[in-house]
C-alpha cells in the first residue's frame, strides 16, 4: 500500500482571468484528465495534490466571498469550464498598493473592507506555496507579497512580469531565508499575462 502524497497548499494573491483558469484546470485536470497536460505529474504531485487554502483581491465583488464563486466574478471573463464545490476560503482584502487606474480603474471595484493580516494569513493557513497572479503594472503589489512569502516561511512564484526574481535584493532574501542547500528556490516568471482580461488584485 502506497502512502498517501501530503497535499501543496497553494494561496493566491490576485483573483483575476489567470486565477480563474488556474482554479478551473485544477479542478478539471484532478478529474483524471490528462489531455493538455504537458506533465501530469511533477515530482510525485498531480493535479488532485493542489489544495487552494487562502486567496487576495480588491474588488468588492471578490473580497468576502468564497473563491468557487469570486473566480467568475465581474470583471473576469474567462471561460467557465467546470461546476466549482465550495472552497471554505472567502477572499480576503489586500493592500491597494498600485491603485486602480487607466483600465483597471473603469473595472475594477475597490472594496472597502479592512486589508487582512497577510502574513497571518498565510501562516493559519499552512501555506507552502503563494502564487503572485496580480496583474501587469502592479509592482508595489509584487514585492509587497515577496514579503508577505518570506514573513511567513512561504515559498513565492512571481508569475507575472514584475521584476522581482531578477532584482539582486530579494534574490539574496530568499537566499538567506532558505540557505539549505538541499532546498531548490523556484521562480517563475511568464513571458507575458493572459491576454483575456485583466486581474481586478493590484
Amino acid at each position: 500500500m502506497s502512502k498517501k502524497r501530503k497535499s501543496i497548499n497553494v494561496a493566491l494573491a490576485g483573483v483575476g482571468n489567470c486565477a480563474s483558469s488556474l482554479v478551473q484546470g485544477t479542478a478539471h485536470y484532478a478529474i483524471d484528465h490528462t489531455l493538455g497536460l504537458a506533465h501530469p505529474s511533477i515530482g510525485g504531485y498531480e493535479a488532485s495534490d493542489l489544495n487552494y487554502v487562502a486567496a487576495f483581491d480588491i474588488d468588492d465583488r471578490k473580497v468576502g466571498h468564497d473563491l468557487s464563486e469570486a473566480v467568475y466574478s465581474e470583471p473576469n471573463s474567462s471561460r467557465r469550464i467546470v461546476d466549482l464545490k465550495n472552497s471554505g476560503v472567502t477572499v480576503q482584502m489586500a493592500q491597494p498598493l498600485d491603485g486602480a487606474s487607466g483600465i483597471a480603474g473603469e473595472k475594477v471595484h475597490v472594496s472597502k473592507a479592512k486589508p487582512a493580516n497577510i502574513t497571518k494569513v498565510l501562516r493559519d493557513s499552512e501555506t507552502n506555496i503563494l502564487v503572485n497572479l496580480t496583474p501587469t503594472g502592479a509592482s508595489k503589489a509584487s514585492e509587497m507579497y515577496a514579503q508577505m512569502a518570506l514573513s511567513s516561511g512561504c515559498a513565492y512564484i512571481n508569475a507575472t512580469p514584475s521584476k522581482v526574481a531578477t532584482n539582486r535584493k530579494w534574490q539574496g532574501a530568499f537566499k538567506r531565508k532558505h540557505p539549505s542547500s538541499s532546498e531548490t528556490i523556484l521562480w517563475i516568471r511568464l513571458a507575458q499575462p493572459s491576454s483575456t482580461g485583466i486581474s481586478s488584485h493590484s
